[in-house]
């Protein structure tokens, strides 16, 4: 999920999540907005500036 953030640091959640999902379908198991959310949250990258700096850091 942080490799699709430093790719393009303006995805929303809902397009995290539908990417998140759509290369995860060969395991079944699939995450929600809430999960997305709770990741971003817990690396400090809620918002799309904090994104962005994150991007061009690395």
């Amino acid at each position: 999920m942080l490799s699709l953030i430093k790719a393009d640091p303006f995805y929303t959640i809902r397009e995290i999540t539908e990417m998140v999902n759509s290369e995860s379908n060969g395991s079944g198991a699939s995450v929600g907005w809430w999960g997305v959310w709770s990741i971003l949250r817990k690396n400090s990258l809620l918002s799309r500036k904090k994104r962005f700096r994150y991007s061009r850091k690395a």
